[in-house]
């Protein structure tokens, strides 16, 4: 099994991890794919994930979030999730004045929970959470220092 992961670098990137998110997840609103920075992997060359990240400003500069990720039912229990949070985890890195890495999960994602924990983050509580308090979501930090 030959497995590749990269960083979107053109507009048909963009579009394979759009129709990507659309496949994965079509109950979801569509994410503005133009906010982040994209990543996508394939198995044996076909493209059967992807995963995006973005920097962070105003008062939450100083952290990248991790922000929409799938992985084709086909291509699942690869290890692709983790190959994908790390390649952002090493953007991430690389970027000044970026000392955590954070995203949410909705609480019964145990792959994707799963995933997070191999890959170091753990739960924390922010100072002010992105989503109402009834909301079934988890929060995770990694920090980069």
């Amino acid at each position: 099994m030959s497995v590749r992961v990269w960083a979107a670098r053109s507009a048909e990137d963009v579009a394979k991890a759009y129709a990507l998110d659309r496949m994965i997840l079509p109950d979801d609103e569509p994410y503005a794919m133009g906010s982040a920075r994209w990543w996508l992997a394939s198995v044996d060359g076909q493209t059967v994930a992807y995963a995006g990240a973005k920097a962070l400003q105003g008062a939450n500069a100083g952290h990248v979030m991790l922000c929409r990720a799938g992985v084709l039912p086909c291509a699942r229990g690869a290890g692709l999730q983790k190959r994908l949070i790390r390649a952002r985890l090493r953007w991430a890195a690389g970027l000044e004045r970026v000392g955590a890495v954070v995203t949410y999960t909705v609480r019964d994602n145990v792959r994707s929970s799963n995933s997070l924990i191999a890959c170091g983050f753990r739960l924390y509580t922010p100072a002010a959470p992105w989503f109402a308090p009834d909301t079934d979501v988890l929060y995770w930090r990694k920090a980069l220092t």
